[in-house]
């Protein structure tokens, strides 16, 4: 298992950014990066509509679709070393955070998606050629007597529809585990 530390996360202040330059991050490994573009547009009273372009996609609403891509305190990171991340969280409406997990797996050539909604902030983001996954401790809160939550996206296939409650972090074997500090 190898567990980096993460970068300090940038606050998008939708003042200082909406409209202005864009944040980039590059993703995948040192032989194969793709870059993630985030832009924050249409500010109002301190919240900014976010978007994300990656994979010669087109503009795409950063959090399901424009109505909850419309968030305040805004946090982007890019994370990790061997294999890159990126996070985006923040106060997307439901009075707890919404965000995205996005990488590039270089073993399929694709990137993978993880949006999750939850009560606390990600702890760890495990990459791997079979997938992704997300976990998020629960600290006693949420729907679950249970550690932690465990967003899953399998390789070839997609985002598992529902998150996995469990007490047990996962195994770390065929992983590049990204700790995330707080």
């Amino acid at each position: 298992m190898r567990t980096f530390p993460m970068v300090a996360l940038l606050l998008l202040s939708a003042a200082a950014h909406a409209g202005g330059a864009p944040f980039s991050c590059e993703l995948g490994n040192a032989r194969d990066k793709r870059a993630v573009v985030v832009t924050a547009q249409d500010a109002e009273s301190g919240a900014a509509t976010y978007y994300l372009r990656y994979g010669g996609k087109p503009v795409q609403p950063a959090i399901r679709d424009i109505e909850h891509s419309r968030g305040l305190d805004a946090r982007l990171s890019c994370v990790g070393r061997k294999r890159r991340a990126m996070l985006l969280f923040g106060e997307f409406g439901a009075g707890y955070p919404h965000g995205v997990v996005l990488s590039y797996n270089p073993a399929t050539a694709a990137f993978e998606r993880i949006d999750f909604a939850e009560r606390a902030l990600p702890s760890r983001i495990y990459l791997g050629e079979r997938g992704s996954l997300v976990v998020i401790p629960t600290g006693g809160r949420g729907e679950t007597d249970a550690r932690y939550v465990v967003y899953r996206y399998a390789a070839g296939k997609g985002q598992d529809e529902e998150s996995e409650a469990t007490d047990e972090l996962p195994a770390t074997a065929g992983y590049t585990v990204i700790a995330l500090d707080r």
